[in-house]
């Protein structure tokens, strides 16, 4: 029994010791490097917004149905953060449309979208890609790795729908 109790012990201290350290949170602020792999074949995030945070799938169409991708990003650092979301045609790594980018204060949150006005009025679209239609997939860049994302598929037919965003610097390459 004491010679369990001592391995216990043991392996406990191996895994606080080694194990804490690696999943400690990021720093708020992050070189002109970035610390999340750039997406292969894309150009890097603008500066200043260096920091890959979030990928994401959307849609948008220009006909009557009305569908927009609508992103919230809220910066939960304690300084001013610089957010741009871009979108991407779904085959090839060219940018559609524009790149929209938000400025936020200290736990501001804000939208940037595919287009200027969100097609079900709830949401108040800050930054715009202005983008045609087509479907594809979307980053969002910052200079602080402290933010948060939120994606919904907003639709005058379907109604409101959340998309899945994926944290890029849980994205380990090929």
């Amino acid at each position: 029994m004491k010679r369990i109790f001592s391995s216990t012990i043991w392996v406990l201290t191996i895994f606080v010791f080694f194990v804490s350290v690696s999943s400690a949170q990021l720093p708020e602020e992050v070189g002109p490097s970035g610390i999340n792999p750039e997406l292969a074949g894309y150009a890097k995030c603008p500066a200043p917004t260096t920091i890959e945070v979030f990928f994401v799938t959307y849609a948008r169409d220009n006909g009557s149905s009305g569908t927009a991708t609508v992103i919230s990003v809220t910066n939960l650092g304690t300084k001013i953060a610089t957010v741009t979301c871009q979108f991407f045609y779904g085959y090839g790594a060219s940018q559609a449309g524009s790149n929209a980018t938000l400025t936020l204060n200290p736990g501001e949150t804000g939208e940037c979208a595919t287009r200027d006005t969100d097609p079900l009025e709830i949401f108040d679209i800050n930054a715009s890609a202005d983008t045609p239609s087509f479907e594809g997939k979307a980053r969002i860049c910052s200079n602080l790795a402290s933010i948060a994302a939120d994606a919904r598929l907003s639709s005058t037919v379907g109604g409101l729908y959340g998309i899945k965003l994926v944290k890029s610097n849980s994205q380990k390459g090929d």
